[in-house]
């Protein structure tokens, strides 16, 4: 098998993109992991990004889904590292086009 290591990892990232199956982001408190509902999640964090974001990483830890993202904005290129990364917390809210709403962490 050829997967490059670490190369190997915008491959895989872009074969998930848009790829969604779920056409409604569940109750994220009483859904367990699936590679769907990451995809589903992405979409969804990807419509509510501004477009100097870099592109978001997704995590699921400890029964809840984060995703972290760059901001590479003209404006935040004097701050430090720490300064520049956003980190979210995801829920789900139907009430929304895009199925959730994100909360700084």
């Amino acid at each position: 098998m050829a997967w490059g290591g670490l190369d190997a990892a915008p491959m895989l990232r872009e074969d998930c993109r848009s790829m969604s199956d779920l056409s409604i982001i569940p109750n994220l408190d009483r859904t367990p992991y699936s590679e769907a509902l990451r995809r589903a999640l992405y979409d969804a964090v990807r419509q509510l990004q501004l477009p100097e974001h870099s592109e978001p990483v997704l995590l699921y830890a400890w029964g809840r889904w984060f995703a972290v993202w760059e901001d590479l904005g003209e404006d935040h290129s004097h701050l430090p590292l720490h300064r520049r990364w956003e980190v979210v917390r995801i829920q789900s809210d139907p009430s929304r086009p895009e199925g959730i709403m994100l909360h700084e962490v």
